[in-house]
């Protein structure tokens, strides 16, 4: 059985809002041929901004696109209303940082899936902030922190793909 593994690494901040919105550039495109097992292993560190006192929740999820006849059919424009993947069933997470003293969050994103159809797929990171207070869309509640740069391996997503 082949086994390949996939990795990305967020190398930028970037701000969870309240709606669930991609986290960019966790995206990872990749074919198969045959039914596959996919199983996600991703890390990803998560800042408050300070804006905000108290409390703010969090909640990350993944979701696949697919399957695609080519590469460029599974790359398209994400819109947090009409354009969501598809979520992997169990590939969540959510929990809340109490205040700005806790500062850092660095939940594991796990999750499985059996593909069964050939083609172009692409895995995809969404995320969210929550504060009880906020208004609709509000910004900059909590962020990804990617200043570890692109070596950083708490910011990682690994895709392990092994034939059924």
């Amino acid at each position: 059985m082949a086994v390949r593994y996939l990795q990305s690494f967020i190398s930028w901040n970037c701000n969870l809002c309240v709606g669930i919105t991609p986290i960019q550039p966790s995206f990872i495109t990749f074919e198969i041929t045959q039914p596959t097992h996919l199983q996600i292993l991703a890390h990803i560190v998560l800042k408050h901004r300070g804006n905000y006192s108290g409390g703010i929740g969090w909640g990350l999820r993944g979701g696949l696109r697919g399957p695609g006849a080519t590469h460029a059919a599974v790359q398209v424009a994400t819109n947090v209303q009409t354009n969501q993947p598809t979520w992997i069933k169990g590939c969540k997470t959510a929990d809340n940082l109490r205040d700005i003293v806790q500062h850092y969050a660095s939940p594991a994103l796990t999750g499985y899936k059996l593909i069964t159809e050939p083609g172009w797929y692409r895995f995809e990171v969404w995320g969210l902030g929550h504060w009880s207070q906020a208004l609709p869309n509000t910004a900059s509640l909590l962020e990804v922190n990617g200043e570890g740069g692109a070596d950083d391996p708490y910011n990682s997503i690994v895709l392990r793909l092994e034939d059924a």
